[in-house]
């Protein structure tokens, strides 16, 4: 991925036509992806005055600030994104995930069902992202629905895989879990989360089978 090859062509493109909005938000996504926020966000706000009618600078300012945690700004520039554009999937996908951050998992789970319905072709992230949500919410078997969803459309989505393994395990299936957290770990195996509750599904798997034996 080369960033500054990109940016200095994006900044080669603007020299030559200074009030190309879409070469301000591609220079803007050039730095977002570095994390170079100050930079990115300028751009963004260029392409804002330069396209006034455009939701997209918008919504990648308000994604921008999501990025740094500065909640309440990008909720007011994905808000004024979505009256400019209020058919825009990722507009609500993206306020989901700003619900999902204030803790609010029923508006979360509302807006990304939203996005769900809004987008033409289905979205692996939304659809992870609504399946965390269903999570927060205790209602596991729509959570379950929604990351499996986000499965069959991304195979190599470990966040996906890493969500099925969870909700098993909080379903009292141990066993399933793991099975789950491995297929995660083989796609990211730098994955803390799923390698903390692998061991410990282990653990209740062990438990669960010495109860079963007493049993028997």
């Amino acid at each position: 991925k080369k960033y500054q090859q990109a940016r200095r062509f994006f900044n080669k493109a603007l020299a030559l036509e200074n009030a190309f909005a879409p070469a301000w938000i591609a220079y803007g996504h050039a730095f977002a992806l570095q994390k170079e926020s100050d930079q990115a966000l300028a751009a963004y706000r260029t392409a804002s005055r330069l396209f006034p009618g455009s939701h997209l600078p918008w919504l990648f300012i308000g994604v921008e600030y999501m990025r740094t945690n500065s909640l309440p700004l990008a909720q007011q520039c994905l808000e004024y994104a979505r009256t400019l554009m209020p058919t825009d999937p990722q507009i609500y996908n993206e306020l989901g995930v700003a619900a999902f951050q204030r803790r609010d998992y029923p508006e979360a789970v509302h807006l990304l069902q939203r996005a769900a319905e809004l987008s033409c072709v289905p979205d692996d992230t939304v659809c992870t992202n609504l399946g965390h949500a269903f999570l927060k919410a205790q209602a596991l078997d729509h959570a379950l629905e929604s990351f499996k969803q986000a499965r069959k459309m991304a195979p190599q989505n470990s966040s996906a895989l890493c969500g099925i393994a969870f909700t098993l395990q909080l379903s009292n299936k141990p066993c399933e879990a793991i099975d789950y957290y491995h297929r995660c770990l083989s796609i990211n195996r730098e994955d803390q989360f799923a390698i903390e509750m692998l061991n410990q599904a282990a653990q209740e798997a062990a438990t669960q089978m010495a109860i079963d034996m007493d049993l028997c």
